[in-house]
């Protein structure tokens, strides 16, 4: 059986206000034809602790990453190590901003 294809799609600083359909159809196609998280939200308001925190699934306290320009330790394990140890090929596309050219787990980096 196929594995099916997942995407994980963040967009930073986005306004509630730019969201309607109007502006984005292709954002409200994905959320219509996949999964959409209605009520989520960060546990980090800084940029860096945020993506530190989705990549790990750790709060800031564990990850030790409270700030911008900290990166994550060598021997962390991110979400994209959880899905090649699965089967899956994964990729990274945009802003990382954890002090770091290491993409640890993603086969690729745009």
């Amino acid at each position: 059986m196929m594995k099916p294809n997942i995407i994980f799609y963040f967009s930073d600083q986005q306004r509630w206000d730019t969201l309607n359909r109007e502006i984005m159809p292709n954002v409200w196609e994905l959320g219509e034809e996949g999964v959409l998280f209605e009520n989520s939200f960060t546990c980090q308001p800084v940029c860096g602790p945020a993506r530190a925190c989705l990549q790990t699934g750790e709060y800031a306290t564990e990850n030790k990453c409270y700030w911008n320009g900290i990166p994550l330790a060598e021997n962390t394990k991110t979400i994209a190590d959880y899905f090649n140890e699965n089967g899956y090929d994964t990729a990274y596309i945009g802003k990382w901003h954890l002090a770091s050219d290491r993409l640890k787990g993603f086969g690729t980096h745009c």
